[in-house]
Order: structure tokens, then sequence, then C-alpha cells
């Protein structure tokens, strides 16, 4: 099919739906990174940092999102609404 796949939570995920549920639809998904707003350069790096499944990862939860494309929601909401479209 063309695509390319990677692993997430132990399953076979296309790498364009992995970044389309960090918001990065059709036309964002080919951006080249110089071209990102500052508050999609936060999300990719949100994906990138996600994608490496770390042990741990640490929010500052009391500081909402600020200043990207994500509706304003603590790290603990964005990382739960990742999740639920991940499963």
């Amino acid at each position: 099919d063309g695509l390319d796949y990677m692993v997430v939570n132990k399953q076979d995920m296309s790498t364009r739906a992995y970044v389309g549920a960090f918001n990065f639809k059709g036309q964002d998904q080919q951006k080249n990174v110089g071209k990102l707003s500052g508050g999609e350069r936060t999300k990719l790096a949100l994906c990138i940092i996600l994608a490496s499944d770390p042990d741990v990862l640490l929010l500052d939860i009391n500081m909402p999102f600020a200043g990207n494309d994500l509706p304003r929601a603590s790290g603990f909401d964005v990382l739960e609404e990742i999740q639920k479209k991940n499963t």
C-alpha cells in the first residue's frame, strides 16, 4: 500500500495515522519542518518523544500548552486524548 508503519503501544500503525493523532492532517503531513508554526513544532516534538516510547515523560501540568494548535488543555489531557486515539 506504500505506507510507512511504526509500532505504537505494541501495535502496527501507519505513520500518517500516528501524526494525524497530533492533528497533522492532509498537506500538513508534508510540510517542511522549517515552515511549521511554533505550535506545530511543539506538537512535532511531542510526537517524536512519544514515538520513542520513553519510560518517563515530564510535563508542566500547571501550564496549559500555549502557542500551539491544540485546544487549551493540560499535558495530561493531551496525552489522554492521544492514548484514546491510538487504542
